[in-house]
């Protein structure tokens, strides 16, 4: 990644030479490297390292628009003339895109950490000698990413940022399990010794019978693990300005004013505090703080550069949808939490949400593990698998008790082709009545 500073000012250099008249070039770079860990029963299964970097190369008339993009290296720049002149063939027989929107307005800037990567094998160790007999099963993911941009418009836009991830689980010897999730950026402590010992208290609950409660409504404590899951499926298109605009946000009535949350419910797209960089493939500029829910009312939508020219509004967003979703805490203390719910559930993980009914903003999940039946503010017994059925509107809304003090910060783990970049900052849920279906 210490290359990648250099390899955008080099591009940004050679484009505007490799660029016809009223063509433009736009080359976007991404790059990692990224030490990896499999465990398996508390033991290193499997130990690797991912180094990528991969070059999207865009050429424009300025009515239309041609992509290629590919793995490159040290000679990544003996290559471009070629690839630009197998493009403007392609060009020439592109139709018009109305909505084609590269950035027009050139400028240099750098950003993120200058030095975002931590050693995975001492961590591993640690947090392996912690973990002792326990069942431990999951990835570590640690290292830095690189994003760049550069054409021939001069633009020269490079960031960096990384860090360490775990997304593990603990089993017992029944099979039940506890997840963790856990993250820290590449500057900040990097022990998750608390996450598990509380996922092992967890754990020694689950062994007791499951409780299976009747179909009905209950209150609940969504845990913010489990609070994710719904905000989610909900937000994937629900901030999107197209999506609005053509009726298929599932938060459609709060954006028309018919519905809303309870007037402490602030939802904002906090991209500053995100790994992602702070421009687009496009080259746009995006803010940092992006307010999407205030006071429960709609804020501000997601504003993609093709949504911009369709819709109108001013470009917020790289695709419309957020990237680092954050909802303020409230007044309730996490260790407070079970005192509060008195009777009734508490939901540390949610499974396999999906949106039931989207005109009402209607979330169906299963629970599975780590989640228990309380009384009196005690925990009793494991919960049996059960579904839920429930509109944010109300649990969120006229349902919504209040929310914890303290938040967790859940990072996105996945890593199919490239290694996410996001995350949502969440608080936990009181509310007075979560529908239980089956």
């Amino acid at each position: 990644m210490n290359d990648l500073q250099p390899l955008i000012h080099a591009l940004a250099e050679r484009l505007p030479a490799l660029a016809s008249d009223g063509e433009t070039l736009f080359a976007y770079v991404y790059g990692e490297q990224t030490d990896f860990a499999r465990l398996s029963r508390s033991r290193i299964n499997q130990l690797g390292h991912i180094h990528q970097r991969r070059l999207t190369l865009t050429l424009s008339d300025g009515r239309a628009a041609v992509k290629d993009t590919w793995d490159i290296d040290a000679g990544a720049l003996d290559t471009l003339a070629p690839r630009i002149e197998r493009l403007r063939g392609d060009l020439a027989a592109t139709p018009d895109d109305p909505y084609l929107s590269l950035d027009a307005s050139p400028r240099t800037a750098h950003s993120g950490q200058l030095s975002a990567a931590r050693d995975l094998e001492p961590w591993l160790e640690a947090l392996l000698a912690n973990a002792a007999d326990d069942d431990l099963v999951g990835i570590a993911l640690s290292g830095p990413q690189g994003f760049g941009l550069a054409s021939s418009l001069g633009h020269a836009l490079s960031h960096r940022s990384g860090g360490l991830s775990l997304d593990a689980s603990l089993f017992t010897p029944t099979h039940q399990a506890v997840k963790i999730e856990w993250s820290a950026p590449a500057d900040g402590p990097a022990d998750p010794a608390a996450a598990l010992a509380q996922a092992r208290e967890r754990l020694a609950l689950l062994g007791g019978e499951p409780y299976a409660p009747a179909p009905g409504r209950y209150r609940a404590y969504l845990a913010p693990e489990a609070l994710t899951e719904l905000l989610g499926v909900t937000v994937w298109q629900g901030f999107s300005r197209q999506a609005v605009e053509s009726g298929n946000s599932p938060l459609d009535r709060l954006f028309r004013g018919t519905a809303g949350f309870a007037p402490n419910v602030r939802l904002r797209e906090l991209r500053e505090d995100s790994n992602a960089p702070p421009f687009g493939a496009a080259g746009h500029a995006l803010p940092g703080a992006v307010d999407l829910v205030i006071d429960g009312r709609a804020g501000d939508t997601l504003v993609s550069p093709r949504a911009a020219l369709e819709y109108g509004g001013t470009i917020n967003s790289d695709s419309g949808m957020p990237i680092a979703l954050t909802l303020d805490g409230g007044d309730l203390a996490e260790a407070d939490a079970l005192a509060a719910l008195g009777t009734g559930l508490y939901l540390g993980r949610l499974w396999y949400a999906n949106l039931s009914d989207p005109t009402h903003c209607r979330v169906t999940a299963m629970t599975r593990y780590d989640c228990f039946w309380v009384e009196d503010g005690r925990i009793r017994a494991p919960l049996a698998p059960m579904r839920i059925d429930a509109s944010l509107y109300s649990l969120l809304g006229p349902d919504l008790i209040a929310l914890s003090r303290e938040r967790h910060r859940l990072e996105d783990t996945s890593s199919y082709e490239r290694r996410a970049s996001g995350h949502q900052l969440l608080p936990g849920a009181l509310c007075a009545a979560l529908p239980v279906t089956l």
